[in-house]
């Protein structure tokens, strides 16, 4: 075997030992020879076992330093998606440059929800679906807020926002894995096209606020809620902004005239949870629904029919429930009589019972209404009573010692309902709220403190 050179050998002792061991000047010749023969055959054994040494460490560095690169994909999957979806957008994205292993678990957080605030970002998203970008079927929510940056949009903005319209529905349809749907109309961009066009198959999840009435929710929504009968969360808002001027005292129909339709959508067999008019369920549901929680929503300032504009409904949505309510809202414009009426005979096993005031009345018959419909429910645990006091009220404060008072008889009354008062107030330049709740078999002698206001909470509304 030819002798290896030793320059690029890590040194060690027995290197060192063979490479400095040389015949003393007083040898023969003879013993020189077998001197450096012998020094020969070590130096091959000690080197041919430093090479394999050599190799050794350097294969055990390699190994480490691989094992190190890979101890994130050594992890669980689910471990991995729970890391990822625990940081922020910002984290997600510089992590996902990494790896491709790692690429695909943060591309499912990054576009997983989408919010388009602006036309110039709905259409760069619309041109990125068209493109069918590999991100496109990662999207599961998405949110539709788009506002214009001003009021009086130039001639050019206008007709982004007429071009931005037929391509959003296009957009919208193409998401095909996309399983909640926010929808919000500003009052230059509204998105009725993609309710009256777009088909979504894994759709869960609806929610639309609108700034038209009641009415045309309804009717806007109908078509779109029956192409979509796998629906578990429904939601059909109308727009603050809006809701302050339907409110107003008109010569209008009251909003509960019958306005049936004649195809009315007979299954929706996992909607649990809905938030709308509250002729909704009674005009265009016929059939069963695993209803668990609802919020109904009267905006007329008038009931001439107290029978048809609040017992029609509260009886459609009992019907539609099989009785199953557990927690039910009532947001009023102002005061129904007989609303409790209605409730207690329609859901008598209600837990938990919200009622929303948007206009609060001092009329003594609530307080009396109250006190004698509560103890008739059966399983009821909860009642919250919300006035929302609105800003500038001459006497604001006579309204909310009102409320007060009714919430302290109540809780005397049925003492094993928690009852408790949220009411929200003006004081000086910041709203400010005061929370009065009671649990069941509350000590009401400690009364005092609530009313001298030391759990008055600053709220940012």
């Amino acid at each position: 075997m030819a002798r290896r050179s030793t320059r690029h050998l890590p040194t060690n002792k027995g290197f060192k030992r063979s490479r400095l061991s040389s015949p003393s000047p007083q040898s023969t010749p003879s013993s020189s020879s077998s001197f450096k023969a012998n020094t020969d055959e070590e130096d091959d054994g000690e080197s041919e076992e430093d090479i394999r040494r050599y190799k050794g460490k350097i294969a055990k560095k390699s190994r480490k330093r691989k094992s190190r690169g890979a101890l994130v994909l050594k992890l669980p999957v689910e471990i991995m998606d729970d890391l990822v979806g625990r940081m922020d957008t910002s984290d997600q994205i510089a992590f996902s440059s990494a790896c491709r292993a790692v690429r695909r678990v943060a591309l499912r957080h990054i576009f997983r929800s989408i919010c388009l605030r602006s036309p110039l970002m709905a259409m760069k998203f619309c041109n990125a679906v068209e493109r069918d970008q590999d991100w496109v079927p990662l999207i599961r929510s998405l949110t539709l807020s788009i506002i214009p940056g001003t009021m009086s949009p130039s001639k050019k903005e206008q007709t982004t926002l007429e071009r931005l319209r037929p391509k959003l529905v296009r957009a919208v349809t193409h998401l095909s894995n996309l399983r909640d749907l926010d929808i919000r109309d500003s009052i230059l961009c509204q998105m009725t096209d993609i309710l009256e066009q777009a088909t979504l198959p894994l759709l869960r999840v609806f929610s639309y606020t609108s700034l038209e009435a009641i009415m045309d929710v309804d009717a806007l929504a109908h078509h779109f809620v029956g192409r979509h009968q796998d629906l578990e969360e429904l939601a059909l808002k109308i727009s603050a902004h809006n809701r302050m001027f339907s409110s107003a005292p008109s010569n209008a129909p009251d909003i509960a005239t019958s306005n049936e339709s004649p195809d009315k959508i007979r299954h929706l067999p996992k909607l649990r949870s809905f938030v709308g008019p509250c002729s909704f369920i009674a005009d265009h549901i016929d059939g069963l629904m695993p209803l668990a929680t609802a919020s109904l929503e009267w905006a007329a300032p008038s009931y001439p029919d107290i029978h048809f504009a609040v017992g029609r409904p509260i009886r459609s949505l009992a019907q539609a429930s099989a009785q199953k309510l557990t927690c039910l809202e009532c947001n009023v414009f102002r005061w129904i009589p007989r609303l409790l009426d209605f409730v207690v005979e329609h859901l008598p096993l209600l837990e938990s019972l919200t009622i929303l005031e948007g206009m609060p009345t001092l009329d003594p018959d609530i307080k009396t209404e109250m006190c004698a419909m509560l103890p008739k429910f059966k399983t009821l645990t909860s009642f919250r009573l919300d006035p929302q006091f609105m800003a500038g009220e001459q006497f604001m404060e006579e309204y909310q010692r009102f409320y007060e008072e009714t919430v302290v008889e109540l809780q005397a009354t049925c003492p094993r309902v928690s009852c408790s008062l949220y009411a929200v107030s003006d004081k000086g330049s910041c709203f400010m709220r005061r929370i009065y709740e009671f649990a069941p078999g509350a000590d009401l002698s400690a009364l005092a403190e609530h009313f001298l206001g030391d759990n008055v909470i600053p709220t940012i509304l």
